[in-house]
């Protein structure tokens, strides 16, 4: 079974993000719901988040 078969009828989606988030935490994030709105246009999807370092955004 895949993640869209687990998802199906569902109408809300949370994704969050690990304390500290790194370059990894946010682009999967990001690329999940990505794909989950491509995937599932009726669902909402919001994506939760720490506040980037200064030091992430440098990189």
């Amino acid at each position: 079974m895949n993640i869209l078969q687990e998802l199906k009828g569902v109408q809300t989606i949370a994704i969050s993000g690990h304390i500290n988030p790194d370059g990894d935490c946010v682009g999967s994030c990001m690329g999940m719901a990505l794909y989950l709105r491509k995937n599932m246009p009726q669902a909402q999807v919001d994506v939760y988040l720490e506040p980037f370092t200064d030091a992430l955004m440098r990189n």
